[in-house]
């Protein structure tokens, strides 16, 4: 009896013009939208490439250590079609400086990055939009409509148990949202596999999928919340209203809400204080190394400088001026490495303070289902605040490892750390005609680059299925037993509903 009753409620649902306009709306945007936003990732993607290609060629001219600063790039993720996150708002770049522990949140204004409250163009926004209303619009006149038009005391007169109609209208309502939910994702999937830039993996296939299943835990969830009020009310009207209503709470109210009262609740603190403290501490950097230095020589003479992708060099120089400097990078480097990371210590705990604010207003936004679904799929698209946050971190662990391969060619108190003269080509100020001598030699023959073919190379690791799914499990958990709750609640109600 339940599958007959939900055959009914299928063919009756697929008959209406709900159903009809609700689907081929989904499908269009659907499409529509994930053409432009792949057209979208394949520029970013090219920019991406011809970023990595020129840092790769630029790294291959590299004449000094000190000039070792490489600027590293996050890959575009594909999977951002379906929910870009906060990928727009956090920076894909770090440049990296043993002076300066790298970070790719932007903080330019005292605005949190981290926090939008603007909705974006994807994949989830038009789910958001038509698949949600489509389940409450199913759903609403589920019971109460049929009182109305008499049908269901009809079906129950004739000795059909109320917990068989319930579950087959549960039944045929799901199988119903199941096709457009279906047959979207599809259609984006074929889009994907045949694009001729487009490269899916498995990781990204099992991604897809799960998104898949999380939007049907979610339709069920609405469409229970559509049962539950259908069987509390007498007139199917009175459920469009207050169903729309607590919609509008879902999509709109609750989320802004929530990053309103998290900034209010917890504000991050000023950036100019972060900044004065990041001067005190440069300043005390400044302040010791004077105090540790040997006064810049005398008479210090003649001195030229070349330029290459990264930075200036000393071409040519006197004995004094580079002895001296060679001396005083073995002991500032070191030195300047030791504060930058104390730099980075107060950068990070206002960057922590941001985190602490996203944190509260995920928390609040809980009270959204919807905003439960969209942390969901953003963090299976990889786009979500520890996407940014995982970046970020291996940026400052290339940072390490740069430290480590300097100091393990022992480039701080070499010649080569800051110029391309040799020992043999030093001279003396007080002797100009050797300086004409060695310098016209010198000229003559053109440094080579450094090899610097040993030099780590960046790839960035995105995060593993198992770990994505250890982080958004509770959020699932939640959303399957607010689903299951909203059913019993609407069986208990049905079954003391007046079908007279």
């Amino acid at each position: 009896m339940i599958w007959n009753i939900a055959k009914k409620e299928l063919l009756s649902n697929l008959m209406t013009l709900r159903f009809c306009i609700g689907t081929v709306l989904f499908l269009v945007m659907s499409v529509l939208f994930t053409y432009v936003l792949l057209s979208d990732y394949q520029t970013k993607l090219e920019s991406y490439n011809g970023y990595v290609s020129r840092n790769s060629d630029e790294l291959k001219k590299l004449m000094t250590y000190q000039n070792l600063k490489p600027t590293i790039y996050k890959p575009p993720e594909i999977l951002s079609i379906f929910s870009k996150g906060v990928e727009e708002n956090t920076g894909n770049s770090a440049q990296i400086s043993i002076g300066e522990v790298p970070e790719t949140t932007s903080t330019a204004t005292s605005k949190n990055p981290l926090l939008s409250v603007f909705p974006v163009l994807d994949v989830t926004l038009v789910f958001k939009l038509v698949i949600s209303v489509l389940a409450l619009l199913l759903a609403y006149d589920s019971i109460s409509g049929e009182k109305e038009d008499g049908t269901l005391k009809l079906m129950l007169a004739s000795g059909v148990p109320r917990h068989q109609v319930l579950l087959g209208k549960l039944v045929g309502g799901m199988i119903t949202l199941a096709i457009p939910i279906a047959v979207g994702f599809l259609m984006i999937s074929l889009i994907l596999e045949f694009s001729p830039m487009v490269k899916m993996t498995g990781n990204d296939w099992l991604r897809i999928a799960l998104m898949f299943i999380f939007s049907l835990i979610m339709v069920s969830l609405l469409f229970n919340l559509g049962l539950l009020l259908s069987s509390v009310t007498k007139h199917a009207s009175d459920t469009l209203m207050f169903l729309l209503f607590i919609w509008v709470l879902f999509l709109l109210v609750i989320p802004n809400g929530s990053a309103y009262l998290a900034e209010r609740i917890r504000p991050i603190e000023s950036r100019e204080k972060v900044d004065s403290q990041v001067q005190e501490i440069r300043g005390r950097f400044e302040k010791e190394l004077d105090s540790k230095r040997k006064p810049w020589p005398q008479g210090n003479g003649v001195q030229s400088d070349a330029g290459e992708p990264w930075g200036w060099y000393h071409r040519f120089a006197t004995k004094n001026l580079i002895r001296y400097k060679q001396e005083l990078n073995a002991l500032s480097e070191p030195l300047r490495i030791s504060y930058a990371d104390d730099a980075w210590q107060a950068n990070k705990a206002y960057l922590e303070s941001m985190k602490r604010q996203k944190d509260l207003a995920d928390l609040t936004s809980k009270f959204s289902p919807i905003s439960l679904y969209e942390d969901l799929v953003t963090s299976l698209s990889r786009t979500d605040v520890p996407g940014s946050k995982r970046f970020a971190n291996q940026a400052r662990e290339y940072r390490q490892q740069i430290i480590d391969y300097l100091y393990n060619k022992k480039a701080f108190s070499s010649l080569r750390y800051f110029t391309t003269v040799k020992e043999e080509y030093l001279f003396d100020i007080s002797n100009m005609d050797e300086y004409g001598l060695l310098r016209k030699k010198y000229d003559s023959v053109d440094p080579k680059p450094l090899d610097v073919s040993d030099v780590p190379q960046f790839r960035y690791r995105p995060e593993r299925i198992t770990d994505t799914m250890d982080r958004i499990l509770p959020n699932v958990l939640i959303l399957c037993f607010i689903s299951v709750i909203l059913f019993m609640c609407a069986f208990v109600s049905f079954l003391r509903y007046d079908v007279k």
